[in-house]
């Protein structure tokens, strides 16, 4: 598993406010833990990955 998703929400936004990793890494990594877990799960009926990438492309400098 991706370390990142082990991050606290408060921890990931200290690494984003540091430009210590990129947005769309994290995003990368919410997703891959979200298709490995979720068919098991079925907690997320929705998502919109396209859209947080592209909120998080106009975020990045």
């Amino acid at each position: 598993m991706n370390e990142l998703c082990r991050l606290s929400a408060t921890e990931a936004v200290a690494l984003l406010k540091r430009r210590e990793v990129p947005p769309l890494e994290l995003i990368d990594a919410a997703e891959a833990r979200i298709e490995a877990t979720n068919p098991k799960i079925n907690a997320l009926v929705t998502l919109c990955m396209e859209r947080a990438r592209e909120h998080a492309q106009r975020l990045m400098p």
